[in-house]
């Protein structure tokens, strides 16, 4: 693989990843323009390990004061109760734990569906409906749901596993329900991303590994760094278009890529024999 092929398709997982429009739905858009690359697998695992990475760096204030005040609730629970990170850190725990358990009972149904255009397109256009009906949310008036709100996150940020979903996106349709949108809500929808991230990286390691995989036979270690690098790039200035557009009330404006591309996406698997 080129330097310029794995930095493209790093940079589209990262960014996909990070902002509401469906990772799994570019990517399968990207194959029927692009063809599948080699080492699939692995070149999946490079462009999660690389947004993980961007999420720890650019969240790195609120993922600090969350993972403290967690280890000080170890010893003392009412800190969980009473205290802004302990809050956070309940929520980020209880939504990343659903979301994971979610995404590997999911996972195996939907794998063989993921490529299928039709599916795909379908996908992106629920995906731009969800996203309208955020925009008729009431304005947020928390910062952090409670526990059953936060699995009900984890829920929504698990079934994002289907074919055109957005994990992010499903997140942040029931955060802004919940009264806890905007960029604090985001910030929560990425943050319970991590631990979901990590799993589908080591599932992809694995894989490759399985298959007799390695950077050097089926990436190449140039391309493998500019995936890598071309992730965490994407995903840093992905976090920061979606801080842009909840600051702004505008996060329904993805529909306006998301649909056509969803009904282009639905139109090529229609017409396929």
């Amino acid at each position: 693989m080129k330097l310029v092929e794995g930095a493209l398709w790093g940079a589209i997982q990262g960014l996909t990843t990070v902002v509401p429009i469906s990772s799994s739905g570019h990517l399968a858009a990207a194959e029927i323009w692009l063809g599948s690359p080699p080492g699939r697998p692995l070149l999946s695992a490079l462009g999660e390990i690389g947004t993980l990475c961007a999420l720890v760096v650019v969240l790195r204030t609120r993922l600090a004061r969350a993972c403290a005040a967690g280890i000080r609730g170890i010893a003392r629970p009412s800190v969980l109760q009473h205290d802004a990170g302990g809050r956070d850190a309940i929520a980020v725990a209880v939504a990343a734990l659903v979301s994971a358990a979610a995404q590997v009972l999911l996972g195996p149904l939907v794998a063989p569906w993921r490529h299928v255009p039709a599916l795909v397109g379908a996908g992106l256009l629920l995906g731009a409906v969800a996203l309208g009906l955020a925009a008729l949310a009431p304005p947020p008036r928390r910062i952090c749901p409670g526990a059953p709100g936060a699995a009900l996150v984890g829920l929504a940020h698990g079934l994002g596993v289907v074919p055109g979903g957005s994990p992010v996106g499903g997140a942040l349709v029931v955060l802004c329900w919940l009264g806890a949108g905007g960029w604090r809500g985001a910030e929560l929808a990425l943050l319970a991303s991590g631990p979901p991230l990590a799993l589908g990286a080591a599932r992809g390691l694995l894989q490759a590994l399985q298959q007799g995989q390695s950077i050097a036979t089926s990436l190449g270690a140039a391309a493998a760094v500019a995936a890598l690098l071309g992730a965490g790039v994407a995903a840093a200035l992905g976090t920061g278009l979606v801080r842009w557009l909840c600051a702004t009330r505008r996060v329904a404006w993805l529909g306006l890529w998301m649909i056509p591309l969803g009904a282009a996406t639905a139109a090529y698997g229609c017409a396929l024999p």
